[in-house]
């Protein structure tokens, strides 16, 4: 068995053990649970659009956190609904599996670690988009960005996803008839998640533009793989 050398839990690290296809993480259990929080969150935004759909009512424009993972993970001629109903259901399967109690996880497999990884990247261009909107001086759910240590306090819980959950758990980026994952989806994940620099947000209003300046993990065009 193999692990990773740089994951203490106790600092805020994962350990990531490794014995063929058969990964164990070790989290800290607080930071299990906050990301537990983070998926059921993202689920509930996610199920409320998909909710005024099957009213026949959906809002023109969805939730902009619903809307940045439709623009990231679009493509093919897919419709709202085929890109969301995977998405949900991923989060839905990764929130059973966290642990109600410890901190020890374990994937059996490249399915289970490219859901755990897929449902953490998703909540990643979900935090992304939901700071970009504070740090423009807009609302979210109604509330404005209380203060600033608000958004460092945000942008860090993104950062710690990408850098122990999404990255480690990423596919490599194979040829499209090695890919186990299939070739898209492989890409996908590990092109998000594949250490981009921080960047600063240009976000349009109107006919101009203003310039915001964000500090979290940067989604990243994916044409190329469309």
């Amino acid at each position: 068995m193999t692990a990773e050398p740089d994951g203490n839990p106790f600092d805020g690290g994962v350990t990531w053990d490794r014995r063929g296809e058969h990964w164990v993480g070790v989290f800290h259990p607080g930071y299990l649970s906050l990301f537990r929080e983070h998926i059921a969150t993202l689920r509930g935004i996610i199920r409320r659009r998909l909710d005024q759909h099957a009213a026949g009512e959906p809002e023109r424009e969805p939730d902009p956190r619903v809307a940045a993972i439709l623009r990231l993970r679009g493509g093919d001629g897919l419709s709202e609904l085929e890109i969301l109903f995977p998405v949900v259901n991923r989060l839905a399967e990764v929130e059973v599996e966290v642990p109600g109690s410890g901190g020890v996880v374990e994937l059996r497999g490249w399915e289970d670690r490219y859901r755990w990884g897929s449902a953490a990247l998703d909540v990643c261009i979900a935090i992304t988009e939901w700071v970009q909107r504070w740090t423009c001086g807009e609302e979210v759910d109604g509330v404005r960005c209380p203060d600033p240590a608000a958004l460092v306090l945000w942008s860090r819980q993104c950062e710690w996803l990408n850098e122990h959950i999404v990255v480690p758990l990423r596919p490599p980026v194979a040829p499209r008839s090695a890919d186990p994952l299939n070739a898209r989806s492989g890409a996908l994940l590990a092109l998000i998640a594949s250490n981009a620099p921080l960047i600063a947000f240009d976000v349009g209003r109107g006919a101009g533009r203003t310039r915001c300046r964000g500090s979290c993990y940067s989604p990243v065009s994916l044409a190329q793989f469309s």
